[in-house]
């Protein structure tokens, strides 16, 4: 299954194209497509279609590349973490778990792969969320890193 966000909105001016971000990283473009495909990972999208980042997504890009090559997570496992994180802590929805929550339709997946459940938003909203934007401090992620770190 994709989860490839094809909603446009106005880029930062401090955006970087996918392969240049890749250069940089050193790692392939094709693997941004891929952590994007996955739903682990949301680029910003120019009216061409071309994938864009800022320079906040390089850690958590990095971090998307440890956690399935060095700790040998799969895209599933980091999905499920990523669905544990506590959105409604961070978004304060008043909500006291995410069987409750109208816009969660699948507890496996973090919520901005259930986007389709949110109607009206663009993938620009998920993007600039604070509970995408917090997906590095997440509790299930630090346990997942300091597990393999040690």
């Amino acid at each position: 299954m994709s989860y490839v966000f094809k909603t446009v909105c106005a880029l930062p001016n401090d955006c970087y194209r996918g392969s240049t971000v890749a250069l940089q990283l050193h790692i392939s473009a094709k693997v941004l497509r891929e952590y994007e495909r996955e739903g682990v990972l949301i680029p910003l999208k120019s009216p061409t279609g071309m994938s864009y980042f800022t320079k906040r997504d390089y850690v958590w890009i990095a971090t998307i590349g440890r956690l399935l090559h060095e700790a040998h997570l799969t895209f599933d496992d980091l999905r499920h973490a990523l669905a544990e994180c506590p959105c409604r802590n961070v978004r304060h929805c008043g909500f006291h778990s995410k069987k409750q929550c109208p816009l969660i339709s699948d507890l496996s997946k973090p919520c901005w792969v259930n986007r389709a459940m949110c109607p009206g938003q663009c993938s620009c909203s998920c993007y600039f969320c604070t509970v995408y934007r917090s997906a590095l401090t997440c509790e299930s992620l630090a346990e997942l890193l300091s597990s393999f770190a040690s």
